[in-house]
């Protein structure tokens, strides 16, 4: 129990009494089994990296003094799916014998395909497609990259640290900070990387528009993502 405790400090974390609740009769019953990987430090590491992914939806779904008040709490509801997963898949772990599939036999190689030019008169607009919005945890990825955070803290903390250092205000769920974080980080490359001047994100994004000969319509962080992939 002592590791997953400092485990979670360490991640800028703690576990509220009900977790630990949770918790005690699961490393209780692993010590009485004599389990190999009781006390084993990677095994109280997944774990904690699972009720992590769950405090992350968690919170997800919050916003204003709730999300500020839950960001650094890991709770009983964010361990108890991941305990019951294993006690499950402890219960299952005989082998069991699995059908004969039939062999694959291997495909013959397809000859490559020519390139098919543009059509005349495509505008670059066309020629980048829409771009998906990434995941957050792809947003929160690169929030850490930009930042040099460490890729141990957590989520909620990340987000945090990133608007202490843009000066961005702690509204809406996490979700929202995140994607308003990674807009602003995108829109200042852009602004760099044409040498536009320092202006609001529309501005910024109009101009930059204007010079890729890209459509100034739809939503706005959909166009600086076709930025993105046009300049980049």
């Amino acid at each position: 129990m002592q590791i997953i405790k400092v485990q979670a400090t360490d991640s800028g974390l703690k576990i509220d009494p009900g977790a630990e609740a949770s918790l005690l009769p699961y490393f209780g019953k692993k010590a009485a089994e004599k389990d190999r990987t009781n006390g084993n430090g990677r095994d109280v590491r997944n774990l904690l990296e699972k009720a992590r992914g769950s405090q992350s939806v968690r919170l997800s779904e919050m916003s204003g003094d709730d999300l500020r008040d839950a960001l650094d709490v890991l709770t009983a509801s964010d361990f108890n799916d991941h305990l019951t997963h294993r006690a499950a898949a402890t219960r299952s772990s005989a082998p069991t014998s699995q059908p004969r599939q039939p062999p694959i036999l291997p495909q013959p190689p397809q000859p490559p395909q020519p390139p098919q030019p543009a059509p005349q008169g495509a505008t670059a607009s066309a020629r980048v497609a829409s771009v998906p919005e990434p995941s957050l945890s792809e947003q929160v990825k690169r929030i850490r990259a930009e930042f040099h955070l460490e890729a141990s803290l957590a989520m909620p903390a990340a987000i945090l640290k990133a608007n202490e250092e843009m000066d961005l205000p702690r509204e809406g769920t996490l979700p929202q900070q995140a994607r308003k974080i990674v807009e602003k980080i995108a829109v200042m490359r852009i602004r760099k990387e044409l040498d536009l001047p320092m202006e609001t994100t529309e501005a910024i994004v109009q101009k930059a528009n204007e010079l890729m000969g890209l459509e100034n319509s739809g939503d706005l962080m959909g166009q600086v993502r076709k930025l993105e992939k046009a300049i980049f």
